[in-house]
């Protein structure tokens, strides 16, 4: 822009640049090529995608409210900037004056280095551990029968605790439940995509989550059912 190349910012996550390049641009009525997100919900989405594929906690990554602040802080620079420019003569104006879209592919990452960690690698709920090997992060198992039994994979480390304390009162197993209240797990459930910078449409609703959870249900069910049949013959 200019005639010159401008520093949009150093950001750890491509997601948060591109965000910062397009919020540029935008000051700058540079609208020649495009912007990377039509929306700040996309973005947001695509953040939190790049956090959960490259294993980043929040403090490496950056919290979102600490991103957009930053952004922000350098958007009332651009603004003044712009101010300035524009009272200068026009043949100061470069006549290329757009910025490059930043790209978003990502090549194959490299073994974490021994600074990064994940973003949890343990849970707070009973029933809930961690899977990184998986797109969705947070697996639940119930103690039934004599045995814990798997009972699905999950996006929200709350829908899954949730999911086990409905699944364990369909069952009547034993384990103690993760939240008192629907209310208790639905504010626990917004303040965690809060905090991961989370549109919450863009993932499944609690209630698919349960309808996911009733298939492993039914087929606990039914080989429990299964069992004593073969016991009474």
């Amino acid at each position: 822009y200019n005639n010159k190349s401008n520093s949009v910012g150093e950001f750890v996550l491509a997601a948060d640049a591109a965000h910062s390049r397009d919020e540029f641009c935008r000051v700058m009525n540079v609208t020649k090529r495009g912007f990377n997100f039509s929306t700040e919900e996309e973005y947001k989405h695509a953040r939190t995608m790049e956090i959960n594929r490259r294993g980043l906690s929040l403090d490496k990554a950056g919290s979102l409210t600490g991103i957009l602040a930053k952004i922000q802080a350098r958007r009332t620079k651009w603004i003044e900037s712009r101010q300035r420019n524009d009272d200068e003569d026009d043949s100061s104006q470069s006549s290329s004056d757009d910025l490059p879209l930043i790209a978003m592919k990502t090549k194959r990452r490299r073994s974490a280095s021994p600074k990064e960690t994940v973003v949890k690698t343990s849970s707070d709920y009973r029933g809930v551990k961690y899977n990184q090997r998986k797109e969705k992060h947070w697996t639940v198992s119930i103690f039934y029968n004599g045995k814990d039994r798997f009972v699905g994979v999950y996006d929200l480390e709350t829908d899954a605790a949730r999911v086990h304390d409905e699944v364990a009162a369909i069952l009547v197993s034993n384990d103690d439940p993760n939240f008192a209240t629907k209310s208790d797990h639905e504010q626990a459930r917004k303040r965690e995509a809060e905090t991961l910078g989370l549109n919450l449409e863009m993932i499944d609703s609690f209630q698919a989550s349960m309808e996911k959870a009733q298939i492993y249900v039914n087929s606990l069910l039914s080989g429990a059912e299964n069992v004593a049949q073969g016991v009474s013959r």
